[in-house]
């Protein structure tokens, strides 16, 4: 009986020490190779000056005396980062953007190194490069950082999207 369950017992451990080594992380590409196919925006965290978007809203409502609903519409970054959104880069170095809710695509041109992509309008204008900070076959995510001054006064917005394939 002790021989049954020891038995037992090793092939359980044997075989969870089996299945806990396989290996589920997906191998890390370069944008140059891995960025084709149609990827799904699935959520975009906006930092300003280092805090949330809610939080730096909430402070600066606070700072200035009202009400946090007047000023979440001048701090709005939803545009073209609303989650289901959808962008097809194609092999010939052009994309077809699709924002969730709306029918209408847009196109334009892409470029990317190991490490960076770059996205503008059709006709090459106004460039937008993203940081690479993880690619596989099926997760993107993008970085983008920004410093705005005006006067005395910096501002530092970052934006990292998650994308699915």
């Amino acid at each position: 009986m002790k021989k049954n369950l020891l038995s037992l017992l090793m092939t359980v451990l044997v075989a969870v020490s089996f299945t806990s080594c396989s290996d589920d992380t997906e191998k890390e590409l370069s944008a140059e190779v891995g960025l084709v196919g149609t990827w799904t925006l699935q959520s975009a965290d906006v930092m300003i000056n280092d805090v949330s978007l809610d939080e730096f809203v909430k402070e600066l409502a606070a700072l200035l005396g009202v009400p946090e609903s007047q000023l979440a519409g001048e701090f709005d970054m939803t545009e073209g980062f609303s989650s289901g959104s959808r962008i097809e880069f194609r092999d010939n170095g052009t994309y077809i953007f699709t924002e969730a809710g709306d029918d209408t695509p847009e196109s334009g041109l892409w470029t990317a190194t190991e490490k960076t992509v770059t996205i503008s309008d059709a006709n090459g204008d106004d460039p937008m490069t993203l940081d690479v900070k993880s690619l596989t076959s099926s997760k993107a995510q993008f970085y983008m950082m920004e410093e705005e001054s005006e006067d005395d006064m910096t501002m530092k917005i970052e934006i990292t999207l998650n994308l699915t394939k």
